[in-house]
């Protein structure tokens, strides 16, 4: 690992420089867009509202069987993850004692002469507590209205994190960020000397072929950070640097880098596997929960639970907070700046870049991330059908990315699973179900088949029951598993009567999510390209 910062006063990096390369886009296309693949998603949503009405009661039962089954089965990951992060958790409670005891040691050490076997029980537990990490971690986030307030606390969080003096922390304004200037005088006054380097960047506005927002900040961020490395470490080697992606309004445990490397050293058994991964550290989003909507409670709950059991297990996509090898940043063509979704599109655009499958790794490291917020009821309402529409956009538009470049990858059954996995996730099982549900009642009662009596148990009150089972469970685990965020946040108050209600008309609110989501591809459609923009959530309630 090169030291050529070592010994040097330490100076905040401003980099508003134009790209180091012109790269250039594909236009919006036919019809400014509105003609793209995404229609297949809409298509197959409106196929499960009709077929009720044109199949037996049979097959109708078969597809709510099935829905049920993916309902057991990623709860069924979502609990195996859980446990496994409760013992890397339990791990981590005994290194803390060994920490103690280092300062124990520290003082008998000090006041009295040790024998050598004192001495280097000492020095071993002082080596496990200090050790230097072996690749260089680059921490990345954005900022654009977000509060100041907000940032310095994510950024107070990371300077907290063992080893916070090893690691390069990058912040990607806007060019239009309000009080740009401000901001980052208050920034270089507090934090240049915390890390081994702070760079600030400036993304210009208006760059060609880029949507304004954080896919495209964050592809300049990328691209300048390998620039500015390459320039100025004379011993620079892409293959020792680690990038973690996030948001300002995450927190990180202090060992998270530690259980990382721990966890890199564990899977990679090549020097080069670590390049064809992705590491996603398991969210939570108990940010202030018992004061937040019950549509913003149910809706984070169910996202940690679908990551843990969903979207990791079945190697569909990260989310919002992950860690690669700038590496595998470089040889997958960065973040493609035209899209909106920088989680999502990076995934599937790597792999087709490298022509091989990259692999989702957990990091069994709780990390909190905020959700949804407002100053009112309805603030947070807007906010909350705000994301959830940009959210669906956004993976309708990578969709598209994956049709489109499919012809760019050799027959691959891996790649066609792929596809699948993301088209069963985000249409049939998180808008399609909602509304097969309801057309299922209403064919069988409109039309009176005969053999409904039959299954009149399954149909009525069975699927339900079992759904309702799931979302109990859902909440039961997260409440158990709180303790994980500490000392992160305080414990959340759980309300047992307000939870019960939550539970209650958890169904609905998945029923108002699938249609906001069914909306927003309709936009999509309607609008083609100018429909895929990053609106950013507000986050005053977050600070």
């Amino acid at each position: 690992m090169d030291n050529d910062l070592e010994g040097q006063k330490k100076q905040a990096i401003i980099i508003t420089d134009p790209l180091p390369e012109k790269t250039k886009f594909p236009s919006a296309g036919l019809l400014n867009g509105r003609v793209r693949f995404n229609i297949i998603m809409n298509l197959g949503i409106c196929a499960f509202i009709v077929v009720p009405f044109f199949v037996p009661v049979i097959y109708s039962i078969g597809i709510q069987c099935y829905f049920s089954l993916q309902w057991l089965v990623f709860f069924i990951f979502y609990f195996i993850n859980t446990i496994r992060i409760m013992k890397v958790n339990k791990s981590n409670v005994k290194k803390k004692c060994n920490n103690k005891e280092v300062v124990k040691l520290d003082k008998i050490d000090s006041t009295q002469n040790n024998t050598g076997s004192q001495q280097d029980t000492i020095t071993t537990l002082k080596d496990s507590v200090q050790q230097k990490y072996k690749y260089k971690f680059i921490m990345m986030t954005f900022i654009y209205k977000e509060p100041l307030e907000l940032l310095m606390n994510t950024l107070e969080n990371l300077k907290e994190m063992h080893g916070s003096n090893q690691m390069i922390v990058a912040v990607g304004f806007e060019e239009r960020t309000p009080d740009k200037d401000d901001k980052i005088n208050q920034l270089k006054l507090k934090y240049e000397q915390v890390f081994e380097e702070l760079i600030i960047t400036i993304h210009p506005f208006g760059i060609e072929g880029e949507i304004p927002g954080k896919c495209s900040n964050c592809n300049y961020v990328q691209r300048q950070l390998v620039f500015h490395l390459q320039k100025t470490r004379i011993n620079f080697d892409i293959n020792e640097y680690m990038l973690t992606n996030f948001d300002t309004d995450t927190r990180f445990q202090k060992n998270y880098l530690q259980i990382l490397e721990h966890q890199v050293k564990e899977t990679c058994k090549n020097p080069e596997d670590i390049h064809n991964i992705v590491w996603q550290p398991i969210l939570y989003y108990n940010w202030d929960l018992q004061n937040r909507t019950f549509f913003v409670r149910i809706t984070s709950l169910l996202r940690n639970m679908l990551m843990m059991g969903a979207l990791i297990p079945f190697q569909i996509n990260v989310m919002s907070i992950f860690t690669f090898s700038l590496k595998l940043c470089v040889e997958g063509g960065y973040t493609h700046p035209a899209y909106q979704m920088e989680d999502i599109i990076c995934f599937i655009r790597w792999f087709i870049k490298k022509q091989k499958q990259i692999q989702i790794k957990a990091v069994y490291s709780p990390t909190l991330s905020g959700p949804t917020s407002g100053n009112s009821f309805l603030e947070e309402l807007y906010e909350w059908a705000t994301q959830l529409k940009r959210w669906t956009i956004g993976s309708a538009e990578v969709f598209h990315y994956f049709i489109v470049h499919s012809n760019k990858i050799q027959p691959n059954t891996q790649f066609t699973l792929w596809g699948w996995s993301y088209f069963n996730y985000y249409v049939l099982f998180m808008i399609a179900q909602s509304f097969f549900s309801i057309s299922c009642a209403l064919s069988f009662s409109l039309l009176k088949q005969q053999d409904i009596q039959l299954y009149e148990f399954y149909i009525t009150i069975g699927t339900l029951c079992f759904q309702y089972l799931i979302y109990t469970l859902m909440f039961i685990v997260n409440g158990l598993s709180q303790y994980l965020l500490d000392p992160i946040r305080e414990k959340e108050k759980i309300n047992l009567l307000l939870t019960l209600v939550h539970i209650i008309i958890s169904p609905l609110t998945l029923l108002v999510y699938s249609i906001i989501a069914f909306y927003g591809l309709f936009e999509a459609i309607y609008k083609g390209k100018k429909a895929c923009n990053h609106i950013a959530s507000k986050k005053e309630e977050l600070k």
